[in-house]
């Protein structure tokens, strides 16, 4: 049985990019078998708006972008061509259970220009789904990918804890400091983030997180 997001990309790619329909999905196939993330970044050419876009496949969520020119050549999606880079494992919330928070209108400072320098900053909105509680500490999770190269997952904890509902400020450490961690080079243009809210009972521990909420994205042009 197709999931919902499943549905929705091939619903997309009939509509925007039927040209690739086959290719995408066969690529989420093969992404479902392995449990991971991946990362469609295609052509204008092979577009009906001669728009290039870049589709991601995140915690089985789909979350599609138009791209600048610019932005389809650094993730090599020209001259006719879709791109597919994989990602690292979805982490999923539990199936038997829903989520217990829900995240919408990620917003990054100085998206179109972030220096990767700079701390990331901004802001999500989220709100609990019915009454139960994590009992142990929930913390922001950023992830994205560097270059293709090396992958990075930051986390924020908040100071005072969450409410029901409201807009979530974090502050995430800046990307270049990885990107020396990691000699992946210069890094600049465009990389996609990912949040999610996750739970761990106890957070000196490198393991034991849990996925608590569904995904934001956005895509943010590192200078």
């Amino acid at each position: 049985m197709q999931t919902t997001s499943r549905r929705l990309a091939r619903e997309w790619a009939r509509t925007s990019a039927p040209f690739v329909e086959s290719q995408l999905m066969s690529g989420l196939d093969h992404a479902d078998e392995r449990d991971i993330n991946c990362t469609f970044a295609i052509a204008r050419e092979l577009t009906n708006s001669n728009t290039p876009f870049l589709l991601s496949y995140y915690a089985r969520e789909i979350f599609v972008f138009e791209l600048t020119q610019r932005q389809a050549k650094s993730f090599r999606a020209i001259n006719r061509r879709m791109q597919c880079v994989e990602g690292g494992p979805t982490m999923r919330p539990p199936s038997a259970a829903p989520p217990l928070y829900d995240l919408s209108d990620l917003r990054i400072v100085d998206a179109d220009g972030h220096p990767a320098e700079e701390a990331v900053r901004g802001t999500v909105y989220y709100e609990q789904q019915g009454d139960e509680c994590f009992p142990g500490r929930v913390f922001l999770s950023m992830e994205f990918d560097l270059l293709h190269q090396c992958r990075k997952t930051l986390n924020y904890y908040p100071q005072h804890g969450l409410l029901p509902e409201g807009e979530l400020e974090f502050t995430f450490p800046p990307a270049v400091e990885e990107q020396n961690q990691h000699g992946a080079g210069e890094l600049t243009g465009p990389i996609v983030v990912h949040v999610r809210l996750m739970g761990t009972m106890n957070p000196q521990a490198p393991g034991g997180r849990v996925a608590l909420s569904n995904a934001a994205a956005a895509v943010v042009e590192l200078m």
